[in-house]
């Protein structure tokens, strides 16, 4: 006979007990910190039950507590949901939208993407650009922004979509965390370069200070007049601005081996850069999302004047067409496919969390796929933008110094300290230019002699393979793991509508293949780091792999330990229930989880049903069939365990058997 109504009634007397000491205000009775909780006494699940008997039971209280406790299995996952913490969410779609915007279009476009169009054969870049961003980078943009929102959590936690594989969200942090430290260096570039603006002339358009050389040219035109040589030698000239960015700015050293003394103008410059980057983190999102509608559209101003005035300069459409007419020989060369495919990963911002934790801010019914679509068009777009104007620029330096186009500057991450500065000093109030274009750096945005060195190590290693192994392991996971057809159900809780089939063969097939094979050709053909003419030694590229790999390795070591932490049933059980949804895995909000949970199927129900009861399926089928479960007339088949019912007949009578 069920003993369905005491256990609801007991259920119902520990509920009651369990708010009496969130609200007593007794701090002895309430010995942890009180959230401001948005919940429901009546419409709770059973795991939420026993996280707040296990959170705050105290000793004496009702014999209820100790059976939920007895029933319902331990679990080491996250106590949210117990007491929904009203979560910040973004202040309006377009925010989010912007944000993303701001996120993805930052010194990847304006910085990276040239440099490594002029490294690449100019236009012959493009075209596996785009193709990777067809075939990699719309399909990851959707997926990521996709489960981000549908769990609300960050990239560690939303793996409660399959604990075994955690360590990817580790690794994302991994790499987001080295990617911060290498573009605050970028960044405290731009705030010398501003502080340095506040001259009265602009000191890299003229060769009168004391770190040009006899080499360097501020207006070769004005040069060739006093110069009774043939002009053949031009090439030994130096810009003003690549002398000042080597000279003044970095002060060079010869390599990596000797780092030099600290650049202390550098050093304070990073200091700042870190400190306003805590400011703007420590507001949350609705803050940042109103600065997000400056940071976001201002970059294309200044780009748009900036190339106005770079397609007006003498020799612009030398650049301009190096830029736009392919290299066909450069697509027989696997490391520029290879540059490519890591240029969509590192400026989209795929396999860095980001995007899982800007989406996790969204309301559960936002249109993700509308904004996914817009976000790379618009990244890419702004990246070919961001190319003519260096390229024009360029093309100015070329003819002026009567230089191959590909041999103007090094072909290194410092490219735009040395090509925008030129263009700038061709406006009018240069000053006012100058400040604003590195205002803009910041926007979307090393102390040592040495630390140019650095820089292009981790941009070489860091900045790769590791993202691609990284997505490749997530799409399959989603994929094959978790299983497609379970995701494309979940989009289809939030939009109201399921994907096109077009997803499906993307996500489980294409994209896992083409990353897979970019990554091993990536890696076969990685090559020696280098820095213009300057080779690296040994030792710094086994540090950068070190770098590389570093993201990498939570993969593995969080699955052993997951695995030797789980002690019941044998390995292949333990793999198995861990690649599977952990039982607090879906949507943040009770309502959200409501209609998750009767949107499984008989199948999908018994592996949550499984995994609460922390056993294997067959395991489970033996208690199921133990109990009166199935033949109990006051729980429906679909009944699903928001509401005391199936969940608590089962276990009851689980116990009743025993």
């Amino acid at each position: 006979m069920s003993k369905l109504p005491a256990w609801t009634e007991s259920t119902e007397k520990m509920s009651t007990e369990l708010d009496n000491i969130f609200n007593s205000g007794d701090e002895e009775l309430s010995p942890v910190p009180k959230p401001k909780l948005v919940y429901s006494t009546i419409n709770r699940t059973n795991s939420q039950l026993r996280l707040l008997a296990e959170s705050f039971i105290l000793p004496g209280r009702d014999s209820a507590v100790d059976q939920i406790m007895v029933v319902l299995p331990k679990s080491e996952e996250n106590i949210s949901d117990s007491c929904q913490i009203e979560r910040e969410v973004w202040g309006s779609g377009l925010e989010y939208l912007l944000s993303c915007i701001g996120f993805a279009v930052g010194l990847g476009n304006i910085w990276r993407f040239p440099y490594l169009c002029y490294k690449s054969g100019g236009g012959a870049f493009l075209i596996p650009y785009f193709a990777f961003l067809v075939l990699c980078g719309f399909p990851l943009f959707y997926m990521e922004t996709a489960y981000g929102q549908f769990a609300s959590l960050s990239p560690i936690s939303v793996w409660r979509l399959s604990p075994l594989f955690k360590g990817i969200g580790y690794g994302m942090v991994i790499i987001c965390t080295i990617v911060c430290i290498y573009y605050n260096i970028i960044i405290s570039w731009t705030f010398y370069y501003i502080y340095m603006s506040m001259n009265a002339t602009l000191p890299w358009t003229t060769c009168e200070n004391h770190w040009n050389t006899y080499k360097c040219v501020s207006s070769i035109q004005e040069k060739f007049k006093s110069l009774n040589q043939n002009q053949t030698n031009t090439s030994q000239f130096q810009t003003a601005s690549l002398e000042f960015w080597e000279r003044n700015v970095l002060r060079q050293s010869n390599g990596i081996e000797s780092l030099g003394e600290i650049r202390w103008p550098l050093f304070w410059c990073l200091l700042l850069a870190w400190f306003l980057v805590f400011l703007c983190l420590s507001k949350g999102v609705k803050s940042s999302g109103k600065v997000v509608y400056f940071t976001s559209l201002f970059p294309y101003i200044v780009l748009t004047v900036l190339l106005v005035r770079g397609v007006t300069l003498p020799g612009a459409m030398i650049g301009i067409r190096f830029y736009v007419i392919p290299d066909w020989s450069k697509l027989l060369d696997l490391k520029v496919w290879g540059d490519a495919a890591v240029q969509i990963f590192y400026s989209v911002g795929m396999a860095w969390g980001s995007l899982i934790t800007m989406a996790s801010y969204n309301n559960f019914k936002h249109n993700v796929f509308r904004d996914a679509m817009i976000v790379p068009i618009v990244n890419c777009g702004t990246s070919v933008f961001a190319g003519f104007v260096i390229f024009s620029v360029l093309g100015y330096m070329a003819h002026a110094t009567d230089t191959a186009i590909n041999q103007v500057v090094d072909q290194g991450p410092g490219l735009i300290f040395v090509v925008y500065p030129e263009a700038i000093s061709k406006l009018p109030v240069p000053q006012l230019w100058s400040v604003m274009f590195f205002l803009m750096i910041f926007t979307v945005g090393i102390d040592s002699q040495g630390g140019i060195y650095i820089l292009q190590i981790i941009d070489w290693y860091s900045a790769s393979f590791s993202l691609m192994l990284l997505s490749f392991m997530e799409c399959i996971v989603i994929s094959w793991i978790y299983g497609i057809n379970r995701f494309l159900k979940d989009i289809e809780l939030m939009l109201g509508k399921k994907p096109f089939i077009y997803w499906k063969i993307m996500w489980k097939f294409i994209t896992p293949t083409i990353i897979l094979f970019t990554w091993g050709f990536s890696v076969s053909n990685i090559g020696t780091v280098t820095l213009g003419q300057y080779r690296y030694p040994t030792w710094a590229i086994l540090t950068g792999w070190m770098c590389g790999v570093c993201s990498l390795i939570p993969v593995p070591l969080t699955a052993i330990i997951a695995v030797s932490r789980d002690k019941s049933g044998t390995f292949v059980q333990r793999v198995r229930r861990l690649a599977q949804p952990a039982p607090n895995w879906g949507p943040s909000q009770a309502a959200d989880k409501e209609r998750y949970y009767n949107s499984m199927d008989d199948a999908e129900f018994e592996r949550y049903e499984a995994a609460l009861l922390n056993v294997d399926l067959k395991s489970y089928a033996k208690m199921k069939k133990m109990s009166s479960f199935s033949d109990s007339p006051s729980s429906p088949k679909k009944a699903r365990p928001l509401s005391p019912t199936n969940s608590i007949t089962l276990y009851s009578n689980i116990i009743n058997s025993v």
